[in-house]
């Protein structure tokens, strides 16, 4: 087994796995952080520009790029990192499977117009909440386009902090269309926990609960002699989602630790989080402010609704209004209650009273939750007033209606903003909308596995190896002596020993009535001679004899290398004994012949096939 890590953020896991001559993909998800590095993109122009063109070492004014506040950022389109495909294509991807919505962002890419042929596997919630965030994110920036398409800064030898520390920004893309973003969902197959699929004859899948979001999935690849869990982000703590599945992780031959909680080291305790937010905000509306939270339209949003309305009738400010501002926030809300199988027990519960699984649906019942697509939603003028809490995206706040609050209540020390997303550092968010007065405040609600939660995962769940990013192998922490932990650095390739002595056979019937058993001391056994046929890697073994044909002739190793040299200019040889290894350096290639047996060892399928084809071209002229 050969897997490799491709994820363009540090945040978001993304890896390719190679199995039984399989390639899967786990997980596709988008580097939005990339988007940091530009100006932000405003509904409405502000009425100053404080930024001014930056000016290189030379004296040279570079008009792509603006610095403001000492700061330099990109001025122009918005673009994003994709999980990288020089390691493998993306055109030879069989399989992706995605474990949660916030994973999927960037599967148009991966598969329109890239040759991609494979299968997509996702749960229902993830596929429909997938959509929306995709379509959120198209409405964030089709509403404030930018003309121009900034290059050439991306060819400068020398660049400003933070642009000199970007990773690859010359493979960064402008954001997908919506005619390829339905066209990449919809070749995505729904599936349910723990249903098993098999896939090419070879493996079997199964998604099963990760407890971290409405939907959410890790992942259980098998064959017929071993078993491969990838975790993606999980968590063990109890919020809305199903809680996760960790019986189904057990006694796997390789499980793969994905996303792991970033922001601390220690378990989180949601209750406490949750209590120092809400305590803050409660804090700046008394005194007149407005509180601000930047947020996904799914996830967290949902349980900041419930604690929040519930903490401020408990503080005497039911009258305070809460606006929930998104192009799919009516969509969100709906989904979130129609989903409820996929809910917690508690949250499912409410279902048979019957009553709605979340009191957000209650709260805008009763006009205490308002919301609206947009602040320029003539309703949402109507409607608003002061003092108030917002959640609004997005919580990069480079695009969205939080660019506005943020413009218009900077300036005012009454207001604050609240950041609870963890996966934006929440200074370089700020960094464009310097100087300003209202409050800060951040508490990172991560409910994904801490560092001592994936050891305790690791340590019940008994597997033979783990898998785990560099970062959580020297936090410290201490695995199991017994495990044995292969550590990993982003865009590694790692390869993993699994048991690969046992595939599954299936005899045909006419075979098997002829079979006769006999005992052999504590085993039954039997001889078979018959014919074994290979078809999508599913083995038959069927009655019949196979002739042994006189026209066979031994190929020596010249003429293999004569043939090669018709394609290859870059042809060496070498032996070993009876072993002649002919290698291609420049392809990283090589054909082994020893005996009867020749093999080609190449992990690139282009070059391999056209190995193949100099080799066969001979015979298939005769």
């Amino acid at each position: 087994m050969k897997l490799f890590s491709i994820s363009p953020s540090p945040y978001r896991p993304c890896f390719l796995l190679k199995i039984q001559g399989i390639t899967i993909m786990l997980d596709c998800p988008l580097d939005v952080s990339a988007g940091l590095n530009f100006i932000p993109l405003h509904l409405i122009p502000p009425e100053s520009d404080s930024s001014t063109p930056w000016c290189g070492q030379d004296g040279t004014e570079h008009h792509e790029l603006r610095e403001i506040q000492g700061r330099v950022f990109v001025d122009g389109v918005m673009e994003f990192g994709l999980p990288l495909d020089t390691l493998v294509p993306y055109s030879e991807i069989d399989v992706i499977l995605i474990s949660n919505y916030q994973n999927i962002l960037a599967l148009p890419y991966i598969t329109e117009e890239t040759g991609f042929s494979g299968c997509i596997f996702a749960t229902e919630p993830t596929i429909q909440i997938g959509r929306l965030y995709m379509e959120e994110l198209l409405s964030h920036v089709q509403r404030s386009p930018k003309l121009s398409n900034p290059q050439e800064w991306k060819k400068l030898i020398s660049l400003p902090s933070p642009l000199s520390s970007t990773v690859r920004p010359q493979l960064w893309v402008k954001l997908f269309t919506r005619k390829k973003m339905n066209l990449s969902l919809g070749r995505i197959q729904s599936v349910g926990y723990n249903q098993k699929l098999e896939i090419y004859g070879s493996i079997r899948i199964s998604p099963v609960s990760s407890g971290y979001a409405i939907g959410s999935a890790n992942w259980i690849v098998s064959t017929e002699s071993s078993k491969v869990v990838y975790v993606s982000t999980t968590s063990t703590l109890t919020t809305h989602p199903r809680a996760i599945d960790q019986s189904s992780l057990k006694n796997a031959d390789c499980l793969i630790l994905g996303g792991n909680n970033q922001t601390s080291t220690t378990i989180p305790d949601s209750n406490i989080m949750l209590g120092e937010v809400f305590m803050n905000a409660v804090v700046t509306l008394k005194s007149g402010g407005n509180v601000l939270f930047p947020v996904y339209s799914a996830g967290l949003v949902y349980d900041l609704f419930e604690f929040m309305s519930t903490h401020l009738d408990n503080q005497g400010l039911s009258q305070i209004p809460l606006y929930f501002i998104s192009g799919v926030a009516e969509s969100s809300l709906a989904y979130s209650n129609i989903f409820a199988e996929w809910l917690s027990a508690s949250k499912q519960k409410r279902v048979y009273l019957p009553e709605e699984p979340f009191p957000h649906a209650f709260l805008v019942k009763n006009n205490r939750l308002k919301h609206f697509k947009s602040i320029c939603d003539e309703n949402f003028t109507s409607e608003y007033r002061q003092p108030c809490v917002v959640f609004t995206g997005h919580p990069s706040l480079r695009f969205g209606d939080v660019v506005q609050f943020i413009t218009t209540w900077k300036s005012n020390p009454l207001n604050a903003i609240i950041f609870t997303e963890p996966e934006f550092n929440h200074l370089d968010a700020l960094a464009p909308y310097f100087p300003l007065a209202m409050k800060v405040l951040r508490f990172p609600i991560d409910t994904s596995l801490s560092p001592l939660q994936s050891v305790k995962l690791v340590r019940d769940s008994k597997p033979g190896t783990v898998v785990a990013f560099d970062e959580l192998v020297k936090s410290g922490i201490n695995f199991d002596p017994d495990i044995r932990l292969k550590s990993m650095k982003r865009l590694d390739v790692l390869e993993v020993p699994l048991d690969t002595s046992a595939e599954h056979l299936l005899i045909d019937s006419t075979m098997a009535k002829k079979i006769q058993l006999k005992k052999l001391r504590e085993q039954f056994m039997c001889s078979i001679t018959g014919q074994l046929d290979l078809k999508d890697n599913n083995f038959i073994l069927k009655e019949g004899h196979v002739p042994v044909l006189d026209s066979f002739v031994p190929i020596e190793a010249e003429d293999l290398v004569n043939r090669l040299k018709t394609s290859f200019s870059d042809v060496v040889v070498s032996k070993e004994g009876n072993v002649t290894k002919i290698t291609l350096s420049r392809d990283d290639a090589a054909v082994v012949v020893n005996g009867s047996r020749t093999a080609i060892e190449c992990e690139n399928a282009t070059v391999r096939r056209k190995v193949t084809e100099s080799l066969l071209l001979p015979f298939n002229q005769n």
